[in-house]
C-alpha cells in the first residue's frame, strides 16, 4: 500500500493513474468480482479526487450494492454533488430528488418512470421523503395526466394507508376518478396494508 502511494504521490499526471478506473477494478466489468471489502474503500480514499465521475459513479453503486452505504455518504456524496453534473441529479437522496423520468413520461417521451421510486430507493432517498415529493410534483404540475403518472407509481408502490393522500390530491383535480378508481384497485387488490 504505501508503495502504491509513493508511486501516485510521484507521478506527474496522478489523475492519468486512474484513468479508466472503474473497468480494471472490475467494478463494471461482468464477472469480476471487483470490491469485496470496505477495506478497499478506505485504501482508496485518499485518492478519491483523482477519480473520474464516471468512476465514481460506478463506486457509489458497487457502495449501495456492497452495502457501505456510510462510506458513500461521508466521501463519495460530497464529491459527486458538489459537481453540479446531470449525472448526479439522479443520485439525491434528499428532495429534490431527479423528476426527469416523470417529465419525460408526461412529455410522451420513453422514460423509466415506472421504476422512479425503486431507483430513488436505491441510492438511498426514504420512502416517504418521495411520495410526498411524488404528489407535490403532481400540484406542480395541475394536470390529471401528472396525476396518471403519479398514479402507475402508487399502483406499483403504495399501501392503502399511503392511498389516501393521494385520493386527497386527485379529488381536487376535475375528471380524476377514474385514475383515482385505478389507483384503489390496484393498490387494494395488492395490498392488505
Amino acid at each position: 500500500m504505501n508503495l502504491a502511494n509513493q508511486s501516485i504521490a510521484s507521478a506527474a499526471d496522478k489523475k492519468a493513474i486512474f484513468t479508466h478506473f472503474s473497468f480494471t477494478t472490475g467494478l463494471r466489468t461482468s464477472g469480476r468480482a471487483g470490491l469485496t471489502r470496505e477495506i478497499q474503500l478506505e485504501v482508496l480514499r485518499p485518492h478519491l479526487g483523482l477519480l473520474s465521475e464516471h468512476d465514481l459513479l460506478a463506486l457509489w453503486e458497487a457502495c449501495n450494492r456492497g452495502n457501505w452505504k456510510q462510506y458513500r455518504r461521508k466521501y463519495l456524496d460530497p464529491l459527486l454533488f458538489a459537481s453540479n453534473s446531470k449525472l448526479t441529479d439522479r443520485l439525491r437522496v434528499d428532495p429534490p430528488f431527479d423528476m426527469s423520468d416523470l417529465d419525460k413520461k408526461l412529455s410522451g417521451a420513453p422514460s423509466f418512470a415506472f421504476h422512479w421510486m425503486k431507483t430513488q430507493q436505491r441510492g438511498g432517498a426514504q420512502r416517504e421523503a418521495l411520495l410526498t415529493s411524488l404528489l407535490n410534483w403532481v400540484k406542480e404540475k395541475n394536470s390529471l395526466a401528472a396525476l396518471d403518472v403519479a398514479g402507475d407509481i402508487y399502483s406499483k408502490e403504495a399501501s392503502r394507508a399511503e392511498f389516501r393522500e393521494f385520493a386527497q390530491l386527485a379529488s381536487m383535480l376535475p375528471g380524476s376518478e377514474h385514475v383515482m378508481n385505478r389507483v384503489r384497485f390496484d393498490i387494494f387488490s395488492r395490498t392488505l396494508n
